[in-house]
């Protein structure tokens, strides 16, 4: 068997993360073209369809749809805000997104518009006498599963009664097919608005205060060596298959 020495070895890591990169790039370009070129909301992925269809896990597990739903519970100090400035809200912004006016079509791995009658999508509940009360109200409604004939999200609005020790409550209810995490926190920042209206400014702490914009060549130079770094760390994995355990510097080598 040929043996390569390091300068070997780093040459070939070279050659291999140059054409890793002319290939990425192109096929980048390639993907960019094709998604401006296309028309309508972008398709679900296979992960997304296979949530809608609640088959992501074995029978054994019965998970039930509704698992597949992330739901979030806000308090309001001030008082809920009013239903029809909900349903404005809704109609003005949540709906301008496509996945929230659509249902999905698993046929053609995509997403089917429909009309959206807000009072499918938007409960309002007598108040609340007490904590228990809400909770048990709030587990009631998470554990209903979301109709698949309606686009896949409910704004449940839950007023506190006079005195309750407890705030008034909103829950919002989103399938994971429409959107993750990140996805829902990003259209909070499109469509959350303050008291008086105008847009929530989020303040990101972690941030520097001064961030230094990096230069074109140095973001390449960057990438290039931490792509060269991954692949030589691959190659130097690769030999150590081939070599056994034991080093010079074991426990029962001489110390001279």
């Amino acid at each position: 068997m040929m043996d390569f020495d390091d300068y070997s070895l780093l040459l070939a890591a070279t050659i291999v993360t140059l054409v890793a990169l002319v290939v990425g790039r192109m096929l980048h370009q390639r993907m960019t073209h094709s998604k401006a070129g296309s028309s309508g909301p972008r398709g679900m992925s296979w992960m997304e369809e296979h949530m809608f269809l609640s088959d992501c896990f074995p029978k054994e597990a019965n998970i039930r749809p509704a698992c597949n739903v992330i739901n979030c519970e806000v308090f309001f100090k001030d008082g809920l805000p009013a239903a029809d400035k909900v349903e404005k809200l809704v109609k003005e912004d949540l709906l301008s997104f496509v996945r929230f006016s659509a249902v999905p079509d698993v046929k053609s791995h995509g997403w089917k518009m429909v009309d959206v009658d807000l009072a499918n999508h938007i409960f309002t509940y007598k108040p609340v006498e007490n904590r228990r009360a809400l909770d048990a109200k709030v587990d009631e409604i998470v554990n209903a599963d979301l109709p698949s004939d309606k686009p896949l999200w409910q704004v449940h609005l839950l007023p506190a009664a006079t005195g309750a020790e407890q705030k008034d409550c909103v829950v919002f209810r989103c399938h994971h097919t429409v959107a993750d995490g990140i996805s829902l926190v990003q259209l909070l920042d499109k469509v959350a608005t303050t008291p008086d209206g105008k847009p929530i400014k989020f303040v990101n702490y972690k941030a520097k205060k001064a961030a230094v914009q990096s230069s074109i060549l140095r973001k390449i130079v960057y990438n290039f060596l931490y792509a060269l770094e991954w692949v030589r760390s691959f190659v130097s994995n690769l030999r150590q298959a081939q070599q056994p355990l034991e080093t010079d510097y074991g426990f029962d080598a001489p110390l001279s």
